[in-house]
C-alpha cells in the first residue's frame, strides 16, 4: 500500500482497511505500508503547514498539474508512527519494522518523507 493509506479518510476506515488487508493476505504473507510523513521539514515547507493543523492530524493539502494549476483539495491524514503500529497490531498483524525513510535511506523523523511499515501476518 504505497503513499495512499494517508488518504484514507477516517479511524473507522483505518481499521476496516488494515482488516482487509490481514484478510486477504496469505499466513505468513507481507505488507509494506509508506504514508507520506506530513510532520517532515519537506512536507510542512511544501505546503505551508502550521503546528496546529498537523496536531490535529487531517488536513486538505492542494492539488496542482504540472502547470500550478489547482485541480482540487485532496484529504490527508496525519500518522504518527504509533498511531500506525497500533492500528497494525489490532489488525493482527505482526509489526517487522517501522520507520522513517528519505531517498530510500532510513533517517530522523523530521527529514522522513514517508512512514514506513513492513508487517506479516502470523
Amino acid at each position: 500500500c504505497l503513499a495512499a493509506f494517508h488518504h484514507i479518510p477516517s479511524k473507522k476506515l483505518h481499521a476496516k482497511t488494515m482488516s482487509e488487508l490481514f484478510r486477504v493476505l496469505k499466513p505468513s504473507g507481507r505488507a509494506i505500508i509508506s504514508l507520506w510523513n506530513v510532520r517532515a521539514d519537506y512536507y510542512q515547507k511544501k505546503f505551508n503547514l502550521n503546528e496546529k493543523e498537523l496536531h490535529e492530524g487531517d488536513l486538505f493539502i492542494p492539488w496542482k498539474d504540472h502547470e500550478g494549476i489547482m485541480m482540487m483539495d485532496r484529504y490527508v491524514h496525519v500518522f504518527t508512527l504509533d498511531e500506525l503500529r497500533d492500528l497494525a497490531v489490532n489488525g493482527g498483524f505482526e509489526v517487522e519494522d517501522i520507520f522513517y525513510m528519505s531517498h530510500g535511506e532510513k533517517c530522523a523523523s523530521n527529514d522522513g518523507h514517508n512512514l514506513v511499515c513492513t508487517l506479516t501476518k502470523p
